[in-house]
């Protein structure tokens, strides 16, 4: 039984790392853009205090602009955007992608 009960809870461990998986992250403000081969956002997010930078794909056209809007107009909207972790189409392993992007006003 104790076997079983390490077993289910190793791979309950491993569920958000499968491929599949959704990140989201809510943005309150944004301070900087970096393009990079992806994109590079720093800003506050939800329930913090001090700035985080976080990585997401590049190449969403609509997505970008709702980051360059949120530049624009510090405080007026919330940025929310999804990653998902997809298996590679070559070589093994899994990318990430977006899932999807939305701007709300606050």
């Amino acid at each position: 039984m104790t076997r079983m009960k390490n077993v289910l809870g190793a791979a309950l461990l491993l569920v958000p790392f499968a491929a599949g998986a959704t990140t989201p992250y809510t943005f309150e403000s944004l301070s900087k853009i970096e393009y990079t081969p992806g994109i590079n956002l720093t800003g506050v997010l939800a329930g913090d205090s001090a700035p985080s930078t976080v990585s997401v794909p590049g190449g969403v056209s609509q997505c970008e602009t709702f980051m360059v809007e949120m530049l624009k107009a510090p405080g007026k909207y919330r940025l929310n955007v999804t990653t998902k972790e997809v298996d590679a189409p070559v070589g093994g392993g899994t990318v990430t992608v977006w899932a999807s992007c939305s701007l709300e006003l606050k």
